[in-house]
Formats: structure tokens, sequence, C-alpha cells
């Protein structure tokens, strides 16, 4: 009976376990008015320095106030990855010539910094703006 019952609480340990570990990869920092009914998806790496001009730029602009949009990191996310090279297989793009900053809007795929605020840009009434 002892062993069953240790055999028991170690099953047990694991299911937890991946079900926590599941849990943590599946995060996003989705900002609050997040729209994925718009389908609009901005994927960035936490170190990319060119990641980090689109986000001064997101924020320098107002972005968020003007756009719907989601926000998620793909270096430390797997899931986000994931979900980021789901995007790149409806654009057509094979996974290993995509790269941060990456943007899916309205079922299209930006890439790089000047693809990423255009589209923005266009989206929020900015001067400049174009979208593919």
């Amino acid at each position: 009976m002892g062993k069953i019952i240790g055999i028991a609480a170690v099953i047990g340990l694991v299911l937890g376990g991946a079900y926590f570990w599941n849990m943590q990869d599946r995060g996003s920092d989705s900002n609050p008015s997040s729209s994925s009914d718009q389908g609009i998806v901005y994927y960035y790496g936490e170190e990319c320095p060119h990641c980090k001009d689109v986000a001064a730029f997101l924020e320098e602009n107002k972005i968020a106030e003007k756009v719907r949009f989601e926000k998620k990191e793909v270096w430390h996310n797997r899931s986000n990855a994931a979900e980021m090279d789901g995007k790149a297989k409806i654009c057509g793009l094979d996974k290993e010539s995509v790269g941060v900053p990456f943007l899916f809007a309205e079922g299209k795929c930006y890439i790089g910094t000047p693809e990423v605020e255009g589209y923005f840009k266009a989206a929020a009434g900015l001067p400049g703006g174009k979208k593919k």
C-alpha cells in the first residue's frame, strides 16, 4: 500500500510540474486593449536592438492608444515563438528566414523596423504610414 501511495505522489508531482511548466510557457504580455479578433500581433525579442527601436516608436507615438494589438515576446517564450512561426507560414515564409521585429496584421506579415513602423503609422493615421 505504501508503494502505491508513493507512486501516486510521484505521478502527481510530475503532472503538477508539467502543468506549471506549460502555464509558464504560455504567457504573453498582451496590452490591455489587445484584440485577437483584429489579428494584429507584434512579436519581439527582449534583447533585440531593432525591437527596442520599435518599442520607442510605439511609446513616443502612443500607438497602443490608437491601434489595438497584442505584443508577444518570442526569444524567451517557446509558445509565442511557435505561434510566430505559424503566422510566418500563413504568409508563405520559411521560419528560418523570419526574425523580429515581426508583425502579423490583417493576414499579412511585416518584418523589420521599417515595415512594422510603417504599418503602425498607417493604422494610427500618422504621416508616412504604408500598408502592404
